[in-house]
């Protein structure tokens, strides 16, 4: 078949019965392709799935020439163009080997603990889930592989594509200024079957649609800080445990046998050194204005990355600089850091954010509230490893809030994790134990056993050693006689 040939034949396709089509529709497809039409032979396969009746037929089209990651503008376009009942049967079809099962148990955390998550993926399109969710074809989707009227009607009307400080929508946004790069920030959640739930919902209409993760995506879980009730011994206790052990979070924050993302040593940066420092300084741990935000901030997840800031493009300043090499202690450098909002505030936090814990998006204007977010963790495709993630920050929140409270039980098991002179195994036995009196501590044990041998991860060891880490256990026995 000439290129001629076949345009003629897409010109007049109404003329043609669907028996007709079907015979020819692959060569059609075939030509245009060879003399590559790339674009027309897409654009004549939306044109089948709205032209031919057999939904059977339809889903072999869709196989065949729109169902993969770089094509779901096309596949939705296609699906847009039928009526409601089709759509649901096509996704039925497409999608007849995923089925939605819901969650049917809560997490072991407080059920007043609010979170939320923000799960980059790669290899999709943002532009194409945006024209999913821009008519009812969101809605047959969901539909079609089994998520009940509740949930589909929550996510149809709470799902926006624009920065939105409603923290009861979902937002697609792109990441890393590429569209093949979305990211979901979801609603604000609580630890109950609605919201768990949701959560799920979103993750498989992302698993259906062959989102893919890489290096480069991670999972951030974000935890409401009025959960602390105002109390910032609560925050006290969260640098102390993160302080003595952040390298094992490290470890324990994917599924066993993966090793964490490569990006995640510029965009999850240790803060174990400048949490020690403050603690050493017995530098007041107070959050009661923006000026104690400030400094905490800086205390926390600045101090010597303060140079780096400096060099930031719109922010350089010789006079900053000047009084940076010379500033012979903390107090100058936190008035230089301070100084440089002036010049540019949004692109210091969007730096300053980068830490494995980030307390950018604290609030001490009216009492200690926002959020605190956790962001070692790999975004994955596996539900069930998200819900052990959240779990396990969602335990470090209640363990934090228990130990303000004086917890008899707990102040011992804590006491007992600041020993420094164990393995790095006894000190992960003594973290575990603090925040976990069941076997979903052995989750996480396992997920250590499989990568402590690593030696990509002696880069997140930090000079301040709260425990011997495994290699430096290994020297010793080398050297012991």
């Amino acid at each position: 078949m000439t290129l001629v040939e076949a345009n003629n034949i897409i010109s007049n396709l109404s003329n043609y019965s669907d028996d007709e089509i079907i015979k020819i529709y692959h060569s059609i497809y075939k030509t245009l392709i060879d003399n590559y039409c790339y674009i027309e032979a897409e654009e004549f396969a939306i044109l089948l799935v709205k032209k031919i009746k057999d939904v059977d037929q339809k889903v072999i089209i869709i196989r065949r020439y729109l169902f993969s990651p770089i094509k779901l503008y096309s596949l939705f376009k296609a699906v847009g163009g039928l009526c409601f009942d089709e759509k649901v049967k096509v996704f039925k079809k497409l999608f007849k080997n995923y089925k939605f099962e819901s969650v049917n148990e809560l997490l072991d955390i407080p059920n007043n603990l609010k979170f939320g998550t923000e799960l980059e993926y790669s290899d999709s399109s943002c532009n194409a889930i945006e024209l999913l969710f821009d008519s009812d074809t969101i809605n047959a989707l969901m539909m079609a592989i089994g998520i009940n009227d509740d949930i589909i009607d929550r996510i149809s009307k709470n799902t926006c594509f624009k920065k939105s400080n409603d923290h009861n929508k979902a937002v697609f946004t792109i990441e890393m200024v590429d569209d093949r790069f979305p990211e979901l920030s979801t609603m604000v959640f609580n630890n109950n079957f609605v919201d768990l739930n949701t959560l799920k919902a979103y993750y498989s209409i992302m698993y259906i649609l062959k989102a893919k993760v890489n290096s480069c995506t991670a999972l951030h879980i974000n935890v409401g800080v009025d959960y602390f009730e105002n109390n910032s011994d609560c925050i006290k206790y969260l640098l102390s445990i993160w302080g003595e052990c952040e390298e094992l979070f490290y470890k324990i924050a994917n599924k066993e046998n993966t090793v964490i993302r490569s990006y995640a040593s510029d965009m999850a940066i240790q803060i174990k050194d400048n949490i020690n420092r403050t603690l050493n300084e017995n530098y007041p741990i107070k959050l009661d204005n923006m000026d104690d935000y400030y400094r905490f901030l800086y205390n926390i997840q600045v101090r010597d990355d303060l140079l780096v800031l400096l060099k930031f493009p719109n922010i350089e300043d010789s006079n900053e600089f000047e009084k940076y090499l010379s500033a012979e202690d903390e107090d100058v450098r936190y008035q230089v850091f301070r100084n440089m909002f002036n010049y540019s505030g949004k692109d210091i936090m969007g730096r300053v954010k980068c830490k494995s814990v980030n307390f950018n998006h604290l609030s001490c204007d009216n009492g200690l509230d926002g959020r605190i977010e956790f962001r070692m963790f790999d975004n994955i495709m596996d539900f069930d490893t998200i819900l052990s993630n959240i779990t396990l920050i969602g335990k470090v929140m209640y363990v934090c809030k228990e130990l303000a409270n004086n917890n008899c039980t707990l102040l011992e098991k804590y006491n007992n994790l600041l020993n420094r002179d164990v393995s790095e195994e006894d000190k992960l036995d003594l973290l575990l134990d603090l925040l976990f009196d069941d076997d979903k501590r052995d989750i996480f044990k396992r997920r250590w056993e499989s990568v402590k041998d690593n030696t990509y991860y002696n880069r997140f060891y930090s000079s301040t050693e709260t425990f011997i880490p495994i290699h430096k256990e290994k020297q010793l026995k080398k050297t012991t006689f």
